[in-house]
């Protein structure tokens, strides 16, 4: 962990009105994606999120 972290991010409510949900990907998808190297995997996700083939869950 570095020495300095910024005031930005440590103040309270810094974080006020941002939602975060989880991606989530097809079976098949998840599937193909545990055959793949880290570096693959990555740029596979990315190209399934860039052709939007993934639903969000906002739980």
């Amino acid at each position: 962990m570095n020495d300095y972290t910024p005031e930005s991010i440590t103040r309270e409510g810094d974080s006020s009105g941002i939602i975060v949900s989880k991606i989530k990907f097809y079976p098949e998808d998840i599937e193909k994606l545990k055959n793949l190297n880290t570096n693959d995997a990555i740029a596979y996700k990315a190209k399934l999120i860039k052709s939007g083939k993934y639903t969000l869950d906002w739980n």
